[in-house]
């Protein structure tokens, strides 16, 4: 999952709610995920700060990051083995 801008934006966390049909399809929090940075020469980078990525149901995953200028974002998500996955909401920070 992707989110590119026009311009460079500062960026300094995100927030991810995950989607999880527990009980009523195969849709689960994933086993676990991290946030990447496209610089603005183009080249994508791990987002820094030692973050502690979530994921858990029902809430929003916050996440706090050493602040960057971006021009896009992604998620970089290890599904759990045998179900799918999905987005609610995604959050970011900008500042």
């Amino acid at each position: 999952m992707q989110y590119a801008y026009a311009e460079p934006v500062r960026v300094s966390g995100v927030s991810v709610y995950w989607y999880d049909d527990t009980g009523h399809g195969a849709c689960r929090v994933p086993q676990s995920w991290r946030l990447e940075y496209r610089t603005p020469g183009g080249d994508w980078q791990p987002a820094g700060g030692d973050p502690v990525y979530g994921v858990a149901a029902d809430t929003f995953n916050q996440v706090s990051v050493t602040p960057v200028t971006a021009t896009a974002l992604r998620l970089r998500v290890q599904l759990r083995p045998g179900v799918s996955g999905g987005v609610l909401a995604w959050r970011v920070g900008l500042g």
